[in-house]
């Protein structure tokens, strides 16, 4: 779950906000902030500018993509 967010960081232009729960980072699921943290890592080194999450907000399922720094 996120706990909060930076407005000025990629992920709160994109309107990821505090409760959302993050379900998947680049189409594989997570099930703890570790393995999100670990995710966006390996992206990250893979050179991957972009890492598509799947997050529920209030029980509704949404992709949102999000530019890595």
């Amino acid at each position: 779950m996120v706990t909060e967010v930076d407005a000025d960081s990629p992920a709160g232009q994109k309107n990821i906000r505090p409760g959302d729960v993050i379900t998947e980072v680049a189409q594989q699921k997570v099930t703890s902030a570790d393995e999100v943290s670990a995710k966006l890592d390996a992206e990250r080194k893979a050179g991957h500018k972009v890492v598509l999450l799947q997050v529920s907000r209030g029980g509704e399922l949404t992709f949102i993509g999000v530019r890595l720094p």
